[in-house]
């Protein structure tokens, strides 16, 4: 079994990866980290994605990004059988169509999808992590691609097919949320 981690950007999707992988003693594929050469074949390149994100901000990025990282995980789902896969930057989740195919394959869909009051808190959450660097992509249209795939959390949430995590599980109630559902 595979299992998918969807979120938002700042969300949480790397922690509870690395975390699941690790206590299910599962592979982590991250999309961050293996785009490059992975979606390189299918015309990806990060010079390019540099050059969008400058002249056309956060928006037109998320929007290049997706698509690779639609093929890769669809790669991935194909190739390995006992994965948990980081999609990374939330910009799966921001295309219905693309979810849909997802929950029609045989992987476990997860969504870190944390109750925050508003997007100054997720700003604040992600600066936290990645510092300042966050300011320039908030800037350059970083808050409407949050609010975006916020959005499209919020919808994801309500299909109980996905298991979705609002906090907390670093302290291991994810995997057993999991090892439940296999069982069932």
């Amino acid at each position: 079994m595979n299992i998918v981690i969807l979120g938002a950007p700042g969300a949480g999707k790397t922690t509870a990866a690395t975390h699941l992988s690790t206590a299910l003693s599962m592979a982590y594929l991250s999309g961050d980290l293996e785009r490059d050469s992975l979606a390189r074949p299918f015309g990806f390149s990060s010079t390019r994605a540099e050059n969008i994100y400058a002249r056309g901000g956060a928006l037109a990025y998320g929007r290049y990004v997706a698509q690779f990282d639609e093929l890769m995980i669809w790669g991935w789902l194909s190739q390995h059988s006992n994965s948990v896969i980081d999609t990374a930057g939330g910009y799966l989740i921001t295309a219905a169509h693309r979810v849909d195919m997802l929950l029609q394959s045989s992987a476990l869909l997860v969504l870190i999808h944390p109750h925050l009051s508003d997007l100054d808190d997720w700003l604040h959450r992600m600066r936290a992590d990645r510092g300042e660097s966050v300011d320039d992509w908030w800037r350059r249209g970083g808050r409407q691609w949050q609010l975006t795939t916020v959005r499209a959390a919020d919808e994801l949430a309500k299909d109980s097919r996905i298991i979705v995590v609002t906090e907390a599980y670093g302290d291991g109630l994810l995997s057993e949320v999991i090892a439940r559902r296999e069982t069932d």
